[in-house]
């Protein structure tokens, strides 16, 4: 949910325009990323998790992430005309989920499942090389995203960036973690239309890890 960078133009050796680079968005992989000592603390403060205390949070994607994930999930997400609905992005999925695991004592914090990988989109979105993000939500309906609920009211009650286009507002919470690698919690305001074309505002809750550039990993 980040300002994407600008796009540079490209000119060959003669100076002809070369064609553009087509906009993608980033593949979805199932990867398990390890935080220890310190940085695993600072991840697992992000996400709301008592300090002396394991725990476990399933964070629930939506069935538009679960179709860019699972291909071989195509036919059965299409509706009765064979297309795939526009709501897919409001639907929770019950086939790809995030896992955190904190384990208090032994300071160590796994991030386990489907995440976007930064690197492979065009243009690469400015921030943490991976990304996972909440289905889109109305306020009022938070309960529905149990793994989403301690982070809403946090960042909802920090200072509101004004967005564009479709983006009404966005929050942001960042923590410095190691060796070049931060966590993001992010909060967007939507302005968008429902899968009945009424025009409605909307939620979607992202957490981001890693380095800057390169792959996620």
């Amino acid at each position: 949910m980040s300002k994407r960078a600008a796009v540079m133009a490209m000119t060959g050796v003669f100076l002809i325009p070369r064609p553009a680079q087509p906009a993608r968005a980033a593949d979805i992989v199932k990867k398990t990323v390890v935080f220890r000592g310190p940085a695993a603390e600072t991840f697992a403060r992000l996400l709301q998790l008592s300090p002396d205390q394991d725990a476990t949070v399933r964070f629930e994607l939506s069935q538009a992430a679960e179709h860019r994930a699972l291909p071989e999930r195509d036919a059965a997400l299409r509706d009765e005309r064979g297309t795939l609905p526009s709501s897919l992005g409001w639907r929770v999925s019950d086939h790809v989920q995030v896992t955190a695991i904190w384990k208090a004592r032994s300071r160590l914090l796994s991030i386990d499942g489907y995440v976007a990988d930064a690197s492979t989109a065009h243009p690469r979105p400015e921030g943490p090389a991976c990304w996972f993000s909440s289905p889109v939500f109305a306020e009022s309906e938070i309960d529905r995203l149990p793994g989403w609920k301690a982070l809403f009211p946090v960042v909802s009650a920090l200072p509101a960036k004004p967005g564009q286009g479709v983006v009404a507002d966005q929050r942001v919470m960042a923590a410095t973690l190691d060796a070049g690698r931060r966590a993001v919690l992010t909060l967007v305001r939507m302005n968008i239309w429902d899968h009945q074309s009424r025009p409605v505002q909307r939620s979607q809750l992202s957490i981001g890890f890693g380095r800057e550039s390169g792959k996620c990993e």
